[in-house]
C-alpha cells in the first residue's frame, strides 16, 4: 500500500447466517425495543426436580471478502456448530466447532482448518 489511510478506508465485505434451537427449558423472548432476542433465563438447577437449565444447539455460516483496492487479504468461510448450556441465570457453558477455509491472496488452494471452542461465562 503506498497511500497512508488505504487500509482504514478499505471496504471489506462479510455476512453470515446463522440458528439456534432451544433444547430444553425456558425459550429466549424477543424484545422488540431493543430488536434482539434476550439470552434463555432458565430456572433454578434442580437435577432432582427435572430442572437441568436450558439447552441450546445453534448452527451459523459466515463468509469474508478482504479484498478491496491494495488490500489483498483473501477470502474465508467458516462453519459452526455449537451448543450452550445455561445451567442458573447468570451462567453459561458453550462448545463450539469450527471448519472452515481460507484462500490467501496469490494462492489458488484454500487452507482448510477446524478448531474446537470451550467458554465458561458468567454475567454480574
Amino acid at each position: 500500500m503506498d497511500r497512508p489511510g488505504e487500509f482504514e478506508r478499505a471496504k471489506l465485505e462479510g455476512w453470515y447466517a446463522q440458528a439456534a434451537y432451544v433444547l430444553t427449558g425456558p425459550t429466549r423472548r424477543w424484545r422488540g425495543a431493543r430488536g434482539a432476542w434476550d439470552r434463555p433465563r432458565p430456572r433454578v438447577f434442580e437435577p432432582r426436580a427435572g430442572e437441568i437449565g436450558t439447552v441450546e444447539a445453534g448452527v451459523r455460516y459466515s463468509r469474508l471478502d478482504l479484498d478491496h483496492r491494495d488490500v489483498r487479504g483473501g477470502r474465508q468461510g467458516v462453519w459452526t456448530a455449537g451448543a450452550s448450556w445455561y445451567p442458573a441465570d447468570d451462567l453459561r457453558l458453550t462448545l463450539q466447532y469450527q471448519v472452515g477455509e481460507a484462500v490467501p491472496e496469490g494462492e489458488d488452494r484454500a487452507v482448510r482448518f477446524q478448531a474446537v471452542g470451550l467458554r465458561l461465562q458468567t454475567t454480574f
